[in-house]
Parts: structure tokens; C-alpha cells; sequence
């Protein structure tokens, strides 16, 4: 209605071509804020109707047309979803299955139009909600029931009348992890065809991240986000990155310091050279990512990946940020700046006239902090020759035996053996032959 007035009171001011783009935005404004009708779709699913989770879906229209609070649709559409996807492989009916999926993704559609209209007064309203659109990532398949299983106890505790800071903070870190997990779902299955495209067409590489817009985790994240910002008023740790907002995002993964040019990639990073001494933000970090003076890329915060793994080796710092942190970060490319992690994932982002003398004296004599890790070359095991089962090699081996990632791995095959694929482990015996 906004729009429509405004084009009405500056009517004769308007060119032809903005008149036209007025209308447009007005048409595409009615289609995706139209009343979902869920009733509709179930009507027409005649192989759902009658059946457990189609009495669950009719019960649903029936309760929200006695109300229609967007804290209670959420909720509702929520668990709705998710009995969906627990009980959608117990229909055997393919057609029957795949009205199911019909009907789920409506109610995700109507979920992404209720949800900007909850708008929590406390935190524990804003704990209901995290919790009710992580739930909805699961339902429409963005997390998997495995991952909903480890996490659902942390984010269920909105109910409760006291939390102590530290329990706060672990509901967040949870929070965050199941924003990065479902952008991760997005990415591992578009990926591949996705750089196919992006070859001849590169306008095609944004389609991961308008998937990722599109869906629930857009409105999980911005929740999260406001979770963030309130417990860093209400703690001493805090994010200092520019001026830009939503700093809570920011999470430092590996600490260390770095003064040099800020390089900001939107884009695809395959075909960048990058240099040793400048701090570099990616939206996905190159695949054979070299030594730099400081990192920073969206949603990287796996601990065996080849960024965080370099990092950690080389006293790099490194930081996980979201992809609205890089893009209010565009505008300082090219500019000096100092950057910091801190040991407890801290991060401090400032142009280079506001550093300190004893930020300034750190650098004195070296563009970043050049401390290496001592390798203790008498632990080298050189005697063994032969190709490895990664079943075999754990923690302990690292740097001894294999490689820290090799090491690594090993370590999670044996804590969870299900979850981790079979490997071999090329010791370091075979490089001296």
C-alpha cells in the first residue's frame, strides 16, 4: 500500500520507465504477500485426505482460522512441517508423497510471511522463536533429523525462567551452528552444478545464496543475530568491526593479529591471487587457499577445513562472519586496517588512523605476527612406509605419524564411525622414500 501511495502523490514527477517498474514491484508485492491457501491445496490432494497427517494438516487450518497471531502460526506451521518430514516415508504412495511435499512447501511459504510479523518483546520470546524456525529448517529439510536430535534440548529452553549467561551464550553458539548447517544443506547440493554453470554463466553463482535468502534460514538468521546483539550488551565481550551492524554474527575461529589491506570478495575467489600480507574476506574461500595475512569468510567454522586448518597451523586469525557482515564490509576494500581474534573468538576490525601506539608497536617490524608453531621433528615417525587405515590413526598421530588433518579425521571415524567416511592416510614415512 506504501508504494501505491507513492506512486499516487509523485505521479507527475515519475518518468514513464519508474511508473512501469512501480507497477511491477506492485504486481510481484501481491503475488508473494497473497493469503496462502492451505485449504485449497489440501482439497486437491485427494490421497492426503483422510490420512494421519492429512487429519494433522486439516486440524491445522481449522485452529489457525480461530487465530491468526504470528507467534502461533510459526510455532503451529512449525511442528506442522516437521511431522511432515517424520512421516512422510511411512506413506508407501509415491503420488501420495509427493502431494505431501506440496503441502510442505506451502506451509513454508507461509511460514516466511508470518515470521518478520513475530516480533518477541523478551528474550525468552526470542528464544521461542529460534527454537520454533530451527524446527522449521528441519521440517523443510534444511537440517537433518540426526542434527535436530543434538540440538534440540539446548534450544528448548525458553520455558525456563532463569538462564545464566554462560547458558545463554551455548544457546546462541547452538543457534548459530544451525544457521550454518542449513546454508551448508543448500550449498552441498547445488554446489557442484552450480560451478558447472557459473563456467559460461556467472550471474548463476548467486544462486546458492538467494536459495539461501528465500528460505527459513534467512528469517533464523536475523533472529539469531538480535539473540547476539543482546548478549553482548549484556556482556564485556564484544565485536568491534568498523561501524557496520550486526557484529554478534562475527565469531572469531582462530586468534592472532594482522595489519594490512582489506581485500572484500563478493564473488567467486577460484581465480584470485592473493598476497601474503594483506586480510582477505571471502564469501567461500579459494580451494587452494595460500598463506595470508588474515582471514575472514561467511559461515566457514568447520574445524577440519583447509582455511581453519591453515589458520591454526600458521597463526593466522580467522573469523566466521554472515554474508550481510561482507557486503557492509564492501565499502572499506582497499582500505589499511588492523585486525584482531582473541582467544575467546573475539574480533576487532578498525581502519588503520584508529589504531593504537601499542597496536602500531606490534608491527614495528613485521605486517603481522610471524610467531610460528615449533614442529618437534624428533617425534617424526619415518619408519612406516605403508599406506595407512584411517581407522588406524587418531590425535595422537598427528604430527608424528600424518599430517594434523589426516590425524584429525582418524580421531572423528573413531568417535563416530557412522558419521565419517572410510580413508586412507599417506604417512610421512612415504614422502622421504
Amino acid at each position: 500500500q506504501k508504494v501505491i501511495d507513492f506512486k499516487t502523490k509523485h505521479q507527475k514527477s515519475l518518468t514513464t520507465d519508474l511508473i512501469k517498474k512501480l507497477d511491477g514491484l506492485v504486481t510481484t508485492m501481491n503475488t508473494f504477500f497473497k493469503p496462502v491457501d492451505v485449504q485449497a491445496l489440501l482439497n486437491t490432494s485427494k490421497l492426503v485426505k483422510g490420512t494421519l497427517l492429512g487429519d494433522k494438516v486439516q486440524s491445522f487450518i481449522n485452529a489457525k482460522a480461530d487465530n491468526d497471531n504470528p507467534s502461533y502460526i510459526v510455532n503451529e506451521t512449525a511442528l506442522l512441517l516437521l511431522d511432515i518430514r517424520e512421516g512422510l516415508l511411512t506413506e508407501k504412495r509415491s503420488l501420495a508423497r509427493l502431494q505431501l511435499l506440496d503441502i510442505s512447501l506451502k506451509l513454508e511459504e507461509l511460514l516466511f510471511q508470518n515470521a518478520p510479523n513475530w516480533e518477541p518483546e523478551t528474550v525468552s520470546g526470542q528464544l521461542e522463536k529460534i527454537c520454533a524456525l530451527t524446527t522449521a529448517s528441519v521440517g523443510a529439510g534444511y537440517l537433518e533429523l540426526w542434527e535436530w536430535e543434538q540440538i534440540s534440548g539446548t534450544l528448548s529452553k525458553f520455558g525456563e525462567s532463569k538462564l545464566t549467561l554462560a547458558e545463554l551464550t551455548q544457546v546462541l553458539e547452538t543457534a548459530r551452528s544451525a544457521v550454518e548447517w542449513s546454508a551448508a544443506t543448500v550449498k552441498a547440493n547445488y554446489q557442484e552444478v552450480v560451478n558447472t554453470y557459473t563456467a559460461f554463466e556467472p550471474k548463476s553463482y548467486a544462486f546458492i545464496d538467494d536459495r539461501i535468502r528465500g528460505s527459513v534460514a534467512l528469517h533464523l538468521g536475523q533472529s539469531v543475530g538480535q539473540l547476539g546483539d543482546f548478549i553482548s550488551k549484556e556482556s564485556a565481550l564484544t565485536n568491534k568491526v568498523m561501524d557496520i551492524t550486526n557484529q554478534s554474527t562475527f565469531r572469531g575461529l582462530n586468534p592472532g593479529y594482522a595489519f594490512g589491506e582489506l581485500v572484500v570478495v563478493d564473488g567467486s575467489s577460484e581465480d584470485i591471487e592473493v598476497s601474503a600480507d594483506k586480510i582477505y574476506i571471502f564469501q567461500r574461500s579459494p580451494s587452494d587457499l595460500k598463506p595470508v595475512a588474515g582471514i575472514a569468510t561467511v559461515a566457514e567454522g568447520n574445524m577440519v577445513s583447509h582455511v581453519q586448518l591453515l589458520a591454526r597451523n600458521l597463526g593466522i586469525p580467522n573469523a566466521a562472519l554472515s554474508d550481510q557482515n561482507l557486503q557492509s564490509l564492501k565499502k572499506y576494500d582497499g582500505d589499511r586496517v588492523f585486525y584482531a581474534v582473541s582467544n575467546k573468538g573475539n574480533v576487532i576490525l578498525k581502519p588503520e588512523t584508529q589504531m593504537t601506539d601499542q597496536e602500531r608497536g606490534l608491527f614495528l617490524k613485521k605486517e603481522r605476527n610471524t610467531d610460528k608453531i615449533e614442529v618437534p621433528v624428533e617425534k617424526i615417525q619415518l619408519g612406516t612406509t605403508d599406506v595407512l587405515n584411517m581407522r588406524d590413526v587418531d590425535a595422537s598421530d598427528s604430527g608424528a605419524l600424518c599430517g594434523p588433518k589426516a590425524a584429525n579425521l582418524g580421531q572423528l571415524k573413531k568417535m563416530f564411525p557412522e558419521q565419517v567416511v572410510e580413508g586412507l592416510v599417506i604417512p610421512f614415512g612415504i614422502f622421504k622414500d
